[in-house]
């Protein structure tokens, strides 16, 4: 009798473990799917992140095409836009270290001066 219960109890917890391991196969088929998916997801933002990239330097472009040709139609506004460009370049070298905050400020001054007639 004692045998039969030792059998009986034998059997209960192999049939535990065998419904626990399918149980763990089954999980680790839908974790493996769910990373499938994640780097699905992951390729589709990159593809979105590049188009972005290629729109937005697309858009640069003409606007720089647009700027050039009026410059080119009127010198007047290439001659104003001087100014701007070099104080952009000048705050640029700064930014880096290649001119102190007193440089900056002495030729921004200039730059910001009216010119008397």
């Amino acid at each position: 009798m004692t045998d039969q219960i030792a059998s009986i109890t034998l059997r209960a917890d192999v049939s535990d473990l065998k419904t626990a391991s399918n149980e763990l196969d089954k999980l680790s088929r839908a974790a493996a799917g769910a990373v499938d998916k994640a780097d699905d997801l992951n390729s589709v933002f990159r593809a979105g992140a590049e188009s972005a990239k290629q729109g937005s330097e697309g858009l640069k472009e003409q606007q720089n095409a647009l700027k050039g040709l009026l410059e080119n139609i009127d010198p007047v506004t290439k001659a104003l836009n001087r100014p701007d460009e070099q104080q952009e370049s000048l705050r640029k070298f700064q930014a880096k270290g290649f001119s102190d905050t007193e440089t900056f400020q002495a030729y921004n001054k200039i730059r910001t001066t009216p010119v008397s007639s």
